[in-house]
């Protein structure tokens, strides 16, 4: 798609070189688990502060891990606007991180009383 992009473009003369990537992966968000981990997403933060973001850039080798343990996948995180994410600046701040690890227990106890 990019050599196309290029070539149309009138950039035949660059050349391209693949040297390292991950393979696609998307979670099915209409799961019970993925809906699970929205409720209590939403109902830590807040209704209006959970975005469900079906695509991530940069978001690892979760593939990988559906080939081998064939389980539901939910990336979340924690941080704020200004984290400056892959900056030098790059930064966390510490109500964020306790708020995070809020978040997993809670999911980790509402995934639990499911077994």
């Amino acid at each position: 798609m990019i050599r196309q992009q290029l070539d149309r473009n009138g950039f035949k003369d660059v050349e391209m070189h693949f040297n390292l990537a991950e393979e696609a992966f998307r979670s099915d968000i209409d799961s019970p688990f993925f809906k699970e981990a929205e409720w209590v997403a939403k109902t830590v933060y807040g209704d209006d502060n959970v975005r469900v973001i079906p695509n991530s850039a940069g978001s690892g080798p979760e593939a990988q891990m559906d080939a081998a343990i064939h389980a539901p996948i939910v990336s979340v995180g924690c941080g704020y606007f200004g984290a400056g994410a892959h900056a030098p600046n790059e930064s966390l701040r510490v109500h964020d991180y306790q708020w995070g690890t809020y978040f997993m227990m809670q999911l980790m106890r509402a995934v639990g009383a499911q077994q």
